[in-house]
């Protein structure tokens, strides 16, 4: 088991699973304040989400109540590693 913070090219090549606390833990390693994504949050402008919808976790970016590049995935950790590589280019 890893004790040290996550190295960002580890984590989404797939040798680690990515949590929520992970996700935002490398945002911030990489400069992102934490404002920047919501969580099942409809309402918020000017930031990337990431929202559970029944069975499925749909993310992309709301500005002015219009969404961008709305994306779903079968995973939670699929879609925070699609944010993590929209967001912060972090392969």
């Amino acid at each position: 088991m890893q004790t040290e913070p996550f190295m960002c090219s580890r984590v989404t090549r797939g040798e680690y699973i990515v949590t929520i606390d992970d996700f935002f833990a490398i945002l911030y390693k990489n400069g992102y304040g934490q404002d920047l994504v919501r969580i099942n949050d409809n309402t918020a402008d000017n930031v990337f989400f990431i929202n559970k919808n029944y069975y499925k976790y749909e993310v992309g970016y709301r500005e002015r109540g219009t969404i961008f590049e709305p994306r779903s995935f079968s995973t939670e950790e699929e879609a925070l590693r699609y944010l993590l590589k929209r967001i912060a280019n972090i392969e």
